[in-house]
C-alpha cells in the first residue's frame, strides 16, 4: 500500500512539474506553433519525411520530456532559492535584525 501511494505521490508531483513548465514557459499555443515550425524545419532539411508519423510522435514525446524536466529544475531552483534567503519567519536574512 505505502509503494502504491509513494508511486501515486510521484505521478501527481510530475504532473505538477509539468504544469510548472507549461507555466513557466508561457502559452501552449506559442509551444504548438514552435513544435510545428520546427517539424517544418526538420522537413524542409529531408531529416524526416512529410508522413513520418512515428518520428513525430517519439520527437513530440520528447518535447513533453523536456518540459516537464525544466519544469522540475526551475521549481527545485525557485523552491531552493526561497529557502535559502528567508528565514523561518520570512524576514530576509539580509535585512539586519535590530
Amino acid at each position: 500500500m505505502k509503494k502504491n501511494k509513494r508511486r501515486l505521490i510521484i505521478f501527481f508531483e510530475c504532473l505538477n512539474c509539468f504544469n510548472f513548465a507549461a507555466t513557466f514557459i508561457g502559452d501552449i499555443g506559442d509551444t504548438w506553433s514552435t513544435w510545428q515550425d520546427f517539424i517544418f524545419w526538420l522537413q524542409t532539411q529531408n531529416l524526416i519525411s512529410k508522413n513520418d508519423w512515428l518520428t513525430k510522435i517519439l520527437l513530440f514525446l520528447i518535447l513533453i520530456i523536456l518540459i516537464a524536466i525544466i519544469g522540475f529544475v526551475a521549481k527545485k531552483l525557485i523552491e531552493g532559492h526561497e529557502n535559502e534567503n528567508f528565514l523561518k519567519d520570512g524576514i530576509p536574512k539580509f535585512v539586519k535584525h535590530t
